[in-house]
């Protein structure tokens, strides 16, 4: 058995702006729910995708995506392995939607194949966080941005 789950959140940016700090491995870095050690991205069809955290080598986890599909600024389709050190842990298929309301972005991730009720909770918990740090992070670009049209005012 499989279970599912899909989260989303309207972000106060433009859906490219929004697809753009999700593929971006250095601003990935920043939003993960877990202090990113290492971080690519090969953004294209079957390009990879990793994300590595822990306290050492020895106790270091990985997260393995391959990139089914990419419909920028729409749609990000990809296939994900979590390894628990050295041990894969699930499997899944993960769906990012980038649906532009207004200047805005309404991000669904749709998370399919966890193998437990409590791998499932632990994630949408995960997720919560990610979309939290997203839309900090697009806070604090707007304040920047403000900053620089105020610096250039007379």
């Amino acid at each position: 058995m499989s279970y599912d789950l899909t989260v989303g959140r309207l972000i106060d940016a433009p859906a490219d702006d929004v697809f753009a700090a999700r593929t971006d491995p250095e601003i990935q870095r920043s939003l993960n729910a877990h202090p990113i050690s290492r971080a690519s991205s090969d953004l294209r069809g079957g390009g990879v995708a990793t994300l590595e955290w822990g306290a050492s080598e020895e106790e270091l986890y990985r997260v393995h995506q391959v990139y089914r599909e990419i419909d920028r600024p729409h749609q990000l389709v990809y296939d994900e392995v979590l390894y628990a050190p050295g041990t894969p842990v699930y499997n899944s298929v993960i769906t990012e939607t980038f649906e532009e309301r207004g200047g805005k972005t309404f991000l669904t991730f749709h998370h399919e194949g966890f193998p437990t009720v409590e791998e499932r909770e632990t994630h949408t918990r995960g997720y919560h966080i990610i979309l939290d740090r997203l839309e900090k992070h697009f806070a604090a670009k707007k304040l920047r941005s403000r900053g620089a049209e105020d610096a250039t005012t007379p």
